[in-house]
């Protein structure tokens, strides 16, 4: 055998210790690249969570402001309503005769059922109905009625709904 054919098989320690540096190197960038891959994830991360924050926080206000001003419209349209209460008790104090107070209350009484109106708000049918429990709520039985029983004979108090919603139920008395 020659040397030269010892020298190409065999490594040296130095070549070893290359290799082993080779590989450190390697790991180092690996490790690097990692942690800088990390970095931006977190940062991704905190940012995210920041603009889901701001819009929850938007949201929020939005909410408020939609509660607050949910109303305005109805309000607007309530406004001529009290204007004419106040003509009406206007004309009591000085002295209007009771057919023109009663025909101001009749007129105000119109214009507000109208402004509801607007607004889907519907009276709820109670006398002569069958008693519904989710549209109407009995406050009395009327034993000797002639009515079938169920039957609402009175109404006590009137019950409204918007749409398929029960704003307030109506008060009645049923049969029995």
């Amino acid at each position: 055998m020659d040397d030269t054919d010892t020298q190409t098989t065999d490594p040296t320690p130095t070549d070893d210790l290359i290799d082993e540096e080779l590989e450190f190197d390697a790991r180092d960038e690996l490790i690097q690249a990692l942690a800088k891959e990390r970095d931006q994830l977190k940062d991704q991360l905190l940012r995210s969570l920041a603009d889901l924050k701001n819009v929850r926080r938007r949201h929020e206000e939005d909410r408020r402001a939609m509660s607050l001003y949910a109303t305005e419209d109805l309000v607007r349209d309530l406004l001529p309503v009290m204007d004419n209460f106040e003509r009406t008790l206007a004309a009591l104090e000085s002295g209007a005769s009771p057919e023109a107070i009663a025909e101001g209350v009749q007129m105000v009484e119109r214009q507000l059922r109208s402004a509801l109106g607007q607004r889907h708000l519907v009276r709820i049918a109670s006398v002569g109905e069958m008693f519904d429990p989710a549209l109407h709520e009995a406050l009395a039985h009327d034993e000797g009625s002639e009515q079938p029983a169920g039957t609402i004979t009175a109404e006590i108090e009137a019950g409204y709904r918007m749409g398929d919603r029960v704003i307030r139920p109506a008060r009645v008395r049923v049969a029995k």
